[in-house]
């Protein structure tokens, strides 16, 4: 079992999906990589944040989609006390030296996936590094698939989502409730955050997304 920061979370005073956050975790042994999640704006540029809006992230609101990189860069992702710009897809990449996992998931609710899987794969070229790719969108991954096999993909599963694709990609990675048996398909299960929900993976070969790093460590 290893360890994997959602969205750069763990015991510590920077927002999620922000560079402070993603270093911040980074610089602790006991975990083995990030997540972060990557959407598009209405420019068509790759910023990294997980919800369709910005009204829980930033101190703005209204929808990715709708705003210019620009106008996103106007806004605070950070906390008061640590300020911070949404991060760029390009920029996250830049930042990034390490061998550690870095799982990417790929949020995109249009219809021009292959434009944003274009892209995605374009700024990763830039740099060698253990990446993991991942998504709810069936229509995203299939294009990964069959253009960029180079890279691990793999279909997100939970409730009523995704049940019937578990086979046709690289990799599964599964709401931990779901777990159930070995199935060498499932390489991540998230979200763990309390010791008591960790028991039956820690002697497993996986990936276990977490919040709570920090908490989950010493139970190894």
């Amino acid at each position: 079992m290893k360890l994997i920061a959602h969205r750069g979370k763990n015991n510590h005073a920077f927002q999620e999906n922000t560079w402070d956050a993603f270093e911040a975790c980074l610089n602790q042994e006991y975990i083995s990589g990030i997540e972060c999640d990557i959407r598009w704006t209405k420019d068509q540029q790759l910023v990294v944040c997980h919800d369709m809006s910005i009204n829980r992230v930033s101190d703005g609101s209204g929808l990715v989609e709708n705003k210019t990189l620009k106008e996103l860069k106007k806004y605070n992702f950070g906390t008061k006390k640590h300020s911070s710009q949404i991060l760029t897809f390009l920029e996250f990449i830049k930042h990034l030296h390490t061998s550690k996992v870095i799982v990417i998931e790929l949020k995109f609710e249009g219809t021009n996936y292959q434009k944003y899987v274009d892209q995605v794969i374009a700024i990763l070229k830039k740099k060698t590094l253990n990446y993991y790719l991942c998504s709810f969108n069936t229509d995203v991954l299939r294009y990964l698939k069959e253009k960029y096999s180079k890279y691990p993909i793999g279909v997100i599963v939970t409730y009523l989502m995704n049940e019937h694709h578990q086979d046709e990609f690289d990799f599964i990675s599964l709401n931990y409730h779901l777990y159930s048996k070995d199935d060498p398909n499932v390489r991540f299960v998230w979200t763990v955050n309390q010791e008591k929900e960790l028991k039956k993976f820690i002697k497993k070969d996986l990936y276990v997304v977490t919040d709570k790093a920090y908490l989950l460590s010493h139970a190894k």
